[in-house]
């Protein structure tokens, strides 16, 4: 197979690594948004995917953090989420700052996983795990690949 790929070529494959992030971070917080109109409707956690960040503010409410707290903190998160998502489809440098969010929401998985949950940990926190891994990974292809993408174009 031949490797030699045209200045097009390269062009291309960045383009599209930078549209899987942004469409990755997109996807990822439509899931969490499901995940809410669910717990609202249903009154339970029991989704195999979400955002963390939100599951454990609706997980801690009135238990450890008053519920209106939880409330206000779980809508600047998803503002934030959402302000990102919506300018990373227009300009894609505000990747960096899906990143960020992402990587928020990666932490509270990791402290909500070895300190809030029972244990045994219940095998739907792995897959949300494995999702954050992913969602991680094409977030720093698309801000290598944006950058690259740019260097490319000034030249």
């Amino acid at each position: 197979m031949n490797k030699n790929f045209t200045r097009e070529d390269t062009i291309k494959k960045l383009e599209t690594n930078v549209k899987s992030a942004v469409s990755c971070f997109a996807l990822v917080g439509i899931l969490g948004i499901v995940f809410i109109i669910r717990y609202f409707i249903k009154g339970d956690l029991d989704f195999y995917f979400s955002l963390s960040f939100t599951e454990t503010m609706l997980w801690l409410k009135d238990d450890l953090i008053p519920g209106t707290i939880a409330y206000i903190l779980l809508g600047v998160f998803l503002v934030l989420y959402i302000i990102f998502a919506a300018l990373s489809a227009k300009k894609p440098q505000f990747l960096k700052g899906c990143l960020a969010v992402y990587l928020f929401d990666s932490l509270s998985l990791i402290v909500s996983m070895l300190v809030l949950q029972v244990r045994p940990i219940p095998s739907d926190t792995y897959i949300d795990v494995i999702i954050h891994g992913f969602a991680l990974v094409f977030l720093i292809v698309g801000i290598i690949s944006e950058k690259k993408l740019r260097e490319m174009k000034a030249e």
